[in-house]
């Protein structure tokens, strides 16, 4: 019975429990602390799953650093405003390859000049002050009060400015390029066009 229903659910999910055995074997857990930490566990497993096939794929094409240094850019301005992501977990595998990859490789043959910096910079500051942070689900946002929405954005502002400023004054055109695109994408993810496109409905991420 125990293999019929196992064989019905996500590795994932089978792993983040056998993980939680052994790491709660001589605790007791209450339910509800149980499935937070299971959760927890599980969206774990999930990005470093993502993670490891973005990185297999930028090593073998010759690529690791410049998505490190884009994704890194890009999580900088994710981690305080959120956004919209995939509800397939294959679908947000492929996505975040062709974006974390893709736009790297593009950039490796030509490059935006310095100066349009400044407008990529533009955009995602009114974007930014528009519609960060998304309100989803797992962020508990949507019964948030003001006062934490207003310091994720007042943090997100400051982040994408000194993000922007290291993007400008960085000697290499190429890094400055992948730093200021991996803000401008983040950036992107947080407007209702993008919700639409990944069918999220801005209410999970």
């Amino acid at each position: 019975m125990r293999t019929m229903i196992d064989s019905k659910r996500s590795v994932i999910e089978i792993l983040s429990e056998l993980m939680l055995e052994k790491l709660t074997k001589n605790k007791s857990l209450e339910r509800v602390d149980y499935l937070k930490c299971k959760l927890g566990i599980e969206i774990l497993l999930s990005n470093l799953s993502k993670l490891s096939v973005i990185y297999v794929v930028a090593m073998i094409m010759g690529l690791a650093i410049p998505v490190f240094i884009f994704h890194l850019a890009y999580i900088s301005i994710r981690s305080y405003a959120y956004g919209a992501h995939s509800e397939s977990s294959l679908t947000c595998t492929a996505i975040s390859c062709l974006i974390l990859i893709g736009i790297p490789f593009v950039l490796g043959f030509m490059q935006m000049p310095r100066i349009a910096f400044i407008i990529l910079y533009t955009a995602s500051h009114f974007i930014l002050e528009k519609y960060a942070p998304a309100v989803t689900k797992k962020n508990g946002l949507m019964h948030a009060n003001g006062d934490r929405k207003e310091k994720l954005k007042v943090k997100v502002l400051k982040m994408n400015f000194i993000v922007f400023t290291i993007a400008f004054l960085i000697p290499n055109l190429l890094v400055g390029n992948l730093i200021m695109f991996g803000t401008f994408i983040a950036s992107l993810m947080v407007t209702p066009l993008s919700y639409k496109l990944l069918k999220n409905e801005g209410m999970d991420v």
